[in-house]
C-alpha cells in the first residue's frame, strides 16, 4: 500500500547521497579517494532520504 503523503511530496522518495572527509569536512565527488583539500583517505558516505 503506498502512502498518501509520499505521492504528494514526491521528493521524498528519493535518496541523496553526500560524501566528505572526516577529517577536514570538505564535500568530495563519490569517486573521490583522497581528499584534495587536507589529503585525507578517510572519506565518508551519508545517504539523506
Amino acid at each position: 500500500m503506498t502512502q498518501p503523503w509520499r505521492t504528494l511530496i514526491p521528493w521524498r522518495n528519493r535518496t541523496e547521497v553526500y560524501w566528505e572527509c572526516r577529517r577536514c569536512g570538505t564535500t568530495v565527488d563519490g569517486a573521490t579517494e583522497e581528499c584534495p583539500t587536507c589529503g585525507s583517505a578517510q572519506i565518508a558516505r551519508y545517504e539523506m532520504s
